[in-house]
């Protein structure tokens, strides 16, 4: 049997307070609301309510909230019709960015975005040691430096003072 008089009076102004804390307004603004002497008895009803009623487990919350996403879904899809019938462009791009965000976020919470590992295996096998990697460049640079001495043009020249 539900709490009758004062009992239930005090349970569901601590239910206004819990929806209004929810929808972003400080405990100062609930008291003035409800009629709590001050934002510290609002908070302790808040408190008080939440330890009567035990958390729902993960798995209830992402049932509900995933069933909360396909109600909006479904509900966009209709007003999305709407748009396309009425031949309003714009309604048609905000709605349907609208829509991919409500999936985007069921995805996440249905674990649909988790990142798959990728297996690398890097086997590097050097065959040759310092001296030998330097000892080729050597001999790459002398090739380099032989075949440009015959393809140079030499210029002679000589200073002379202009009278």
């Amino acid at each position: 049997m539900p709490p009758t008089g004062p009992r239930a009076d005090a349970r569901a102004r601590a239910e206004a307070a819990l929806r209004l804390k929810c929808r972003g307004r400080t405990w100062q603004e609930i008291a003035d609301e409800l009629g709590f002497k001050s934002r510290s008895s609002a908070l302790h009803a808040v408190k008080r309510l939440m330890l009567r009623e035990p958390p729902e487990d993960v798995l209830a919350a992402r049932t509900f909230t995933t069933g909360a996403y396909r109600q909006v879904t479904a509900a966009l899809f209709d007003s999305l019709e709407a748009a396309k019938k009425a031949q309003d462009h714009e309604a048609v791009v905000s709605i349907s960015r609208a829509i991919a965000y409500v999936q985007d976020k069921n995805a996440r919470l249905t674990g649909q975005q988790i990142p798959v590992a990728q297996e690398v295996d890097v086997n590097v096998q050097v065959h040759s040691t310092t001296h030998a990697v330097i000892d080729q460049a050597e001999r790459d640079l002398l090739a380099i430096v032989g075949g440009r001495q015959g393809q140079l043009p030499v210029l002679d020249a000589e200073l002379v003072d202009a009278p």
